[in-house]
């Protein structure tokens, strides 16, 4: 496979998170991101980055913008990573003379607005009623943006008192009936206008619109909806539509958006991947089925932030003791070893530095090559570590207060304990 590079645009939502994930180990794709500033997680992350992006609205920019990274990478492809960004890039796909990864302009067009997308299906499945602000008289409703997505600024509405409120908040509102059931996600793939993928799962927890606890939920209705949908409306790739219980225990439309979501992660575990299948579906390659992995119970996902640094600490040599630091509690130190790794691909030198007499068979009880290590130095009991460290372009890492205290003071050098191993790296790709 010739290596093929791909535009995330722009790279700080929870869908880019989604779409880097799902692509980052694929040996045959380089990642570029795109973003209006480094106050993000793909400035951490993201091999290459372009920064400084204006916002859509400035539409002669971000197409200059763009056309210069297109320009710069050679760039295959564009994946939108905003529903209101993915509407723009397709719209502009002809200008930018690249594929932009998403279903047609129209089904952007149509998906973005819930009335469009209500009425379009209205006799198809089951969608919710939607009033005038006058004609509510009972209570309660729902109140949320037309072209908004998720939950935010979408509000149960109690009394007359809230409606007059919340009408005045929100702009280009659209009040419907209240569902008070479940909510679910169908994580769906169109091929050829074949719905080859289809799998629900239940938005547990919601934290700003976004589904940060999901667990996997089988319903035939699901597949019945999804192709019902399918079947009217102009897919490629991945998609995905939302539904909850109305008050008559019926699955009821709450919105359809032609991208993957963030929160798919969680179908990854069963062996769908969405930006990668997307892309095999651009580049001409036949997507008939998916092999899915079957569990027992149902799979849960918890979405959880993981703390990203930048130190702006240059070292070429790592110091590092063996005993409760990568050995602690008898057990391997996953995220030391991790680290160590880490290092050996940065070429840096490892130096294992011990007070165990016989750190080779301490090694190889726990099946860590020797040849991990540039050099094992020893260290005696009326010895300080310090004086073993000689290179001030370095760094120490030991679960010792005492050792730390002693190199820090004396070879003048960064030291760390065990908690901070995730501060020292980045991997980028």
């Amino acid at each position: 496979m010739d290596k093929i590079n791909v535009l995330i645009f722009p790279s700080a939502t929870g869908t880019s998170r989604e779409i880097f994930d799902s692509l980052k180990f694929i040996r045959w794709i380089n990642i570029i991101g795109a973003d209006n500033d480094i106050k993000n997680f793909s400035h951490y992350e993201f091999k290459n980055l372009e920064i400084n992006a204006p916002f859509i609205t400035n539409e002669n920019e971000t197409i200059l913008f763009l056309q210069n990274i297109i320009k710069k990478y050679n760039i295959k492809c564009i994946y939108p990573a905003f529903d209101s960004v993915m509407l723009f890039l397709k719209k502009h796909e002809n200008t930018l003379n690249v594929k932009i990864l998403t279903s047609p302009y129209e089904t952007c067009q149509l998906c973005i607005s819930k009335t469009d997308t209500y009425q379009k299906l209205q006799d198809i499945i089951n969608v919710p009623k939607i009033y005038n602000k006058d004609q509510v008289t009972c209570y309660p409703v729902f109140i949320k943006p037309d072209k908004g997505y998720g939950s935010r600024n979408a509000y149960k509405v109690n009394n007359n008192i809230e409606l007059i409120d919340y009408t005045k908040s929100i702009s280009d509102y659209i009040i419907c009936e209240f569902l008070p059931g479940n909510e679910y996600t169908i994580d769906c793939f169109t091929s050829n206008r074949k719905l080859i993928f289809c799998e629900g799962r239940q938005r547990t927890k919601a934290v700003n619109g976004l589904s940060i606890l999901t667990e996997h939920r089988n319903n035939p209705e699901f597949k019945k909806i999804a192709e019902a949908i399918n079947n009217n409306i102009e897919f490629v790739g991945s998609w995905f539509f939302q539904v909850k219980y109305n008050v008559d225990s019926k699955l009821t439309l709450l919105e359809i958006a032609p991208r993957i979501p963030g929160a798919a992660a969680l179908h990854r575990a069963y062996g769908y991947n969405g930006p990668l299948l997307t892309i095999y579906n651009y580049l001409g390659y036949p997507i008939n089925y998916i092999n899915m992995n079957k569990y027992e119970n149902n799979v849960s996902c918890y979405k959880t932030y993981e703390n990203k640094y930048n130190l702006n600490l240059f070292y070429d040599n790592v110091y590092v003791d063996l005993d409760d630091t990568i050995i602690i509690k008898d057990k391997v130190n996953v995220e030391v070893i991790k680290f160590l790794y880490y290092c050996k691909n940065e070429s840096k030198k490892i130096i294992l530095i011990t007070r165990n007499t016989n750190p080779i068979v301490k090694l190889q009880k726990f099946i860590i090559s020797e040849y991990l290590f540039d050099e094992i130095k020893i260290v005696k009991k009326n010895e300080n570590k310090s004086s073993f460290i000689t290179d001030k372009n370095s760094i120490f890492i030991d679960d010792s207060f005492m050792e730390r205290d002693d190199v820090n003071k004396n070879s003048k050098i960064c030291v760390f304990n065990c908690d901070a191993i995730n501060s020292l790296y980045n991997v980028k790709y």
